[in-house]
């Protein structure tokens, strides 16, 4: 695999904006806890998919490198810009068990609903994915399969987020201030 300077260097880095200043991660944040999932789990043979804009391709692409320098098998790589059935399919025949997705919530929508119609779900399969989504974004009648399959698709899958903090200093029993949602 060929990669650019994009993708290996991160957007916004200190040297090159030294007065920029993010109030909410980047994608490439989640990047470190789901390779860390990966160590916890000794799980060692993945795949991505990715949604093919910038905000989700340059995060992807610099989890692959990631991936790659820490000795991971990146067994295949896909891209969503249209009909999700292909690089689900794809996935399904290198039979690619742990997923890494990188997408908003209307290509999670689709993605779940074809991964349900496939059967890449359940116990088999361990979907990790990446967003910052609504609190009930599967809920949502827009998904081009019934909600029941679509929560089905979801169980057991880990989602990395930002935790979102109240500004009411409220604390709660774990000791962390209470969250928006």
């Amino acid at each position: 695999m060929n990669l650019s300077y994009a993708d290996t260097h991160p957007m916004f880095s200190n040297s090159d904006f030294p007065n920029f200043f993010r109030v909410v991660p980047s994608e490439n944040a989640f990047n470190a806890p789901r390779l860390a999932l990966l160590r916890h789990f000794n799980w060692t043979r993945v795949g991505t998919i990715y949604q093919n804009e910038p905000r989700y391709a340059l995060a992807h692409n610099q989890l692959v490198a990631m991936l790659e320098k820490d000795n991971f098998v990146v067994d295949d790589t896909q891209n969503i810009a249209g009909d999700v059935s292909l690089p689900i399919k794809k996935l399904q025949e290198k039979d690619i068990r742990i997923i890494l997705g990188n997408f908003n919530e209307t290509w999670a929508r689709k993605v779940f609903c074809e991964a349900y119609r496939v059967g890449m779900v359940g116990g088999k399969y361990q979907w990790l994915i990446m967003g910052t989504y609504g609190p009930t974004w599967w809920n949502e009648m827009r998904a081009p399969c019934p909600v029941k399959h679509l929560r089905a698709a979801l169980d057991g899958c880990i989602l990395t987020d930002y935790l979102p903090l109240s500004t009411t200093g409220e604390i709660t029993v774990s000791g962390i201030l209470k969250t928006l949602r």
